[in-house]
């Protein structure tokens, strides 16, 4: 289930002040989970728009329609990414707990390093360089990432896209006919559920698509062309620290093997 608050604030980090729909994202965002027990008449009311547009919105924003939207604000806080005995130790002794999370995430990135296969990161690489739209594509912080993996490789003067809003995904990948290279970073593998438009969309013949996750009995890896499966498990929300380093990775070596950069 996507989660309508992290839907919300992605909208507003890309829109306009003047924007109707931004001022519809902030009031959603102050009413919170209320909403939960509102109808879409009391919503619209609340906001001072119509019924229609609040529903529209909630289209646009890549939800069904706002029965879902609706249900997108019953997530559980990020906290619970994390074991209990984690957060008795958080509570209890920070520092021993902060050097032990650290402890981890070492040893998950040292066995990625270590089960690194090369030949495959410059394949993967080799299409990034070749395919004329490269696409990112993940959920909320994983989003991020590859925005991230963009930024960077455009000093190599790769232009990539990385589109915040779900319909603009969506509109894209409908209409363009080039070769198009769509990377998905899903560390749980999940990327695809209840979301059948973005299905279809991938499915067309123009599409290739490969996804970096940990869950190596995803649906996802069968359903895409490529996968990158990570070394691990996302235990206290480690895994997103073994995703960068790859990312961090595979951009420096993408410069070296398709731009010459000059060094120091």
């Amino acid at each position: 289930m996507r989660d309508s608050k992290q839907a919300l604030l992605s909208y507003i980090n890309c829109s306009f002040r003047d924007d109707l729909y931004y001022v519809l994202a902030l009031n959603l965002l102050k009413m919170g989970e209320d909403i939960k027990n509102l109808t879409i008449d009391k919503v619209a009311q609340s906001c001072f728009v119509s019924p229609s547009t609040v529903s529209r919105f909630c289209r646009n924003l890549g939800f069904s329609n706002f029965i879902e939207f609706k249900e997108g604000f019953d997530q559980h806080t990020i906290i619970t990414n994390y074991s209990k005995s984690f957060l008795n130790n958080i509570q209890e002794n920070p520092k021993e707990a902060a050097l032990a999370h650290w402890s981890d995430i070492n040893s998950l990135t040292e066995n990625q390093i270590q089960s690194l296969d090369l030949v495959k990161v410059d394949h993967i690489l080799s299409k990034i360089h070749e395919k004329e739209n490269v696409v990112f594509l993940g959920n909320q912080f994983l989003h991020f990432y590859g925005s991230y993996f963009q930024q960077n490789l455009q000093y190599f003067n790769k232009t990539t896209y990385s589109f915040f809003q779900d319909v603009d995904q969506v509109s894209f990948l409908t209409k363009t006919t080039a070769p198009t290279y769509v990377i998905i970073f899903s560390l749980g593998g999940t990327y695809l559920n209840n979301n059948s438009q973005m299905v279809d969309v991938l499915r067309k013949d123009n599409i290739e698509t490969i996804v970096f996750t940990q869950n190596e009995h995803s649906a996802l890896i069968n359903f895409c062309d490529d996968a990158f499966v990570l070394e691990g498990n996302n235990t206290n929300d480690i895994g997103k620290y073994s995703l960068l380093f790859l990312i961090d990775m595979m951009v420096m070596r993408y410069g070296l093997l398709y731009s010459n950069p000059t060094l120091a």
